[in-house]
């Protein structure tokens, strides 16, 4: 995300004086900055130099206009000179004093937003190109995540009309933030999630009446958190509607660019919102098929992949795969029958899940002959790791499946599902970017449905698999891989018994396993309402209850309110997480129902809704559930 404020572009435009990029030109912009911001800061609070505000502002004008696509004349061979700008800023000091004047203009309450904004627009475009510059501004700059951030966004009403400059400062700070995490960079993730203030902060701008600061909220939060915070997109279709729209127009626009994203950006923003199973449904209602189809009939090979990717994401939702396999027949068989696309794994991939793991050609698979063989499954970030994993199971004399030891020419999903069928065991090698990949999340789920044994291992330090990642492994043990807490030896020395254990039992296991169903997503929570009660949930899957000799209750408790609810919590002697969550019936029926599909489900909503500290706790209230389910029959 690249921007630039309107009063600077449309000035540059009348008298066409911002200069073009160059080394010198910044270097000489970079020293009126340092001189006029050292009269500005020299002034006590509230008697600021205004005239070298005013300098200053017309310094970091010429700097973003250089700094930017514009200035640079999207020329690619000046990124370097662009990179040495970038480092001169952080080597000098620069950026820590621009951090400090952020914080005092935020104290003058306004007075000087519009040289905010600009300080904001540099810092911006910086986060924009550069991964170093992002990991560097992220390890030096905690003013700025841990005071600015927030105390610009909660010093406004986020539901409100915002003025220009303040409605530029937000978006400008959001899109910071956003630049950062759409890295993808696991270190820089880490470091910032030791700031949750920033997302508490932008949740009120996700119903901003300013269109581009709600979506840039939107983005910034999506990258931001996993899963488990999946409820608060909930009501947003007005910004994923807008984010597509964008997309749909970037794809026609000469520069292939729409309101300051580029095509290639938006299509990745999109597919973060489709990886999160809650948003899956809502984007094919908000008819983004429709922009796909541009994508895939695009000339342009960037869009045809980030195209099929957007599908194979929403694939996993069994509705959108419906709707796919209907509308995207033509163009799937049109694109595997050219060589260029024969064999990329997205489109391999979408064929793969849409035709159930047949192969492409629709005929059935043969079954595979079982060894007794370890499969790991791990995404690519990971591979020095797994290299090492590897050598020590070979060492260890076991029979291992891994891509960069067998993998051939030839179908790499032929070669994946085979890999699958024919080992007793797969190791889950669990990061942030094994949960994001939908391969990744292919190979899981066919592995889940063979009936193949599961063991997760931890690469990734502090990461808690959520989502989809979250409910195939249930409560399962992770062996933790990753050195942030235990030498490697001592958990591979844990890790090989339990593989050891799980091969043993897989061959004595005859006939092989059956396929399993998988678990069912656990929904969203409902949203809350204005008065601050739970809005009703849908209904419960009708399931049958828990067969548990009946009991007596005085009335129906599916038509229970919240106050009645947090009387049977005193009554039972809950802890108070679960008051806490002010269910109604119709929440506690569907819990029964959860637990009377799976003990494992149930597990998971307990874990990641009420964050129980005590096995006591929990057992307190699946032993009040298991009661209710007792007066519930008749």
């Amino acid at each position: 995300m690249q921007r630039r404020s309107k009063s600077v572009s449309k000035a540059a435009a009348a008298a066409h004086s911002e200069p073009d990029f160059s080394l010198e030109a910044c270097r000489r912009c970079l020293s009126e900055i340092v001189s006029y911001l050292a009269a500005f800061v020299a002034a006590p609070d509230g008697a600021a130099d205004a005239g070298a505000a005013g300098r200053l502002s017309r310094s970091f004008s010429q700097l973003n206009w250089m700094m930017s696509s514009h200035g640079t004349k999207w020329k690619p061979e000046l990124k370097a000179d662009l990179r040495t700008v970038e480092q001169e800023m952080l080597d000098s000091g620069l950026v820590t004093s621009l951090v400090d004047l952020l914080l005092t203009l935020l104290r003058l309450r306004g007075a000087y937003d519009d040289l905010a904004v600009r300080v904001l627009l540099c810092l911006l475009n910086c986060t924009d190109r550069s991964l170093e510059f992002c990991l560097q501004f992220a390890k030096s700059q905690d003013k700025f995540f841990r005071s600015y951030f927030p105390d610009l966004l909660n010093a406004q009403d986020g539901g409100q009309m915002l003025e220009l400059n303040t409605a530029s400062l937000v978006e400008c700070a959001l899109g910071i933030g956003y630049n950062m995490y759409f890295k993808n960079d696991s270190e820089l993730y880490r470091r910032l999630a030791e700031f949750p203030s920033m997302v508490d902060s932008a949740k009120p701008y996700l119903v901003s009446p300013v269109t581009r600061v709600s979506a840039t909220a939107l983005i910034f939060i999506a990258f931001a958190v996993g899963d488990s915070q999946a409820e608060i997109f909930l009501g947003a279709k007005k910004s994923i509607n807008y984010l597509i729209s964008i997309l749909r127009l970037g794809l026609k626009a000469p520069e292939r660019a729409c309101d300051g994203y580029s095509v290639a950006e938006m299509s990745k923003c999109i597919n973060r919102l489709a990886l999160n199973d809650a948003n899956k449904d809502l984007l094919v209602e908000l008819n983004v098929l429709s922009v796909v189809k541009l994508m895939l009939d695009s000339p342009e090979a960037q869009d045809v992949q980030e195209g099929l990717e957007i599908l194979f994401t929403l694939s996993f939702s069994q509705r959108a795969a419906e709707r796919i396999k209907t509308e995207f027949r033509g163009h799937i068989e049109r694109l595997q029958s050219v060589e260029r696309w024969s064999s990329s794994r997205q489109l391999n991939g979408l064929a793969f899940r849409l035709l159930g793991g047949q192969r492409s050609g629709g005929e059935a698979r043969e079954p595979a002959r079982r060894y007794r063989r370890v499969m790991i499954s791990y995404n690519h970030a990971s591979k020095q790791q797994v290299e090492r994993l590897h050598g020590r199971l070979c060492e260890s004399h076991l029979d291992v499946w891994v891509d960069f030891k067998h993998l051939k020419e030839g179908s790499t999903l032929d070669a994946m599902s085979a890999a699958v069928e024919s080992s007793l065991v797969v190791l889950l090698c669990v990061t942030r970017l094994y949960k994001e990949s939908n391969n990744c999340r292919l190979e899981a789920e066919y592995a889940w449905k063979c009936g193949k044994k599961l063991i997760p291992v931890l690469m990734e330090p502090k990461y808690k698999a959520t989502g989809w990642l979250g409910m195939l492994l249930g409560t399962q043990l992770y062996f933790d891989l990753t050195e942030s807490k235990y030498p490697f030896e001592e958990k591979f020395s844990q890790l090989l018994p339990a593989i050891q254990s799980c091969l043993d039992a897989a061959e004595a296991q005859s006939p092989p396993p059956q396929q399993h169903r998988l678990p069912t997503p656990v929904p969203p929570l409902p949203p809350i309402a204005a008065s601050g009660t739970v809005a009703a949930a849908p209904s419960a899957p009708t399931t049958a209850a828990a067969t548990i000799p009946a009991a007596a209750v005085s009335d129906n408790f599916e038509a229970w309110d919240t106050a009645r609810v947090a009387r049977w919590c005193s009554e039972c002697g809950l802890p108070h997480q679960v008051a806490d969550m002010r269910l109604t019936g119709r929440e506690l029926r569907f819990l029964l129902g959860a637990m009377a599909r799976s003990p494992e489900f149930l597990g998971r909503l307990l874990e990641r809704y009420f964050s129980f500290d005590r096995l006591h706790d929990m057992a307190a209230l699946v032993t009040a559930l298991e009661s209710l389910a007792r007066s519930s029959r008749p």
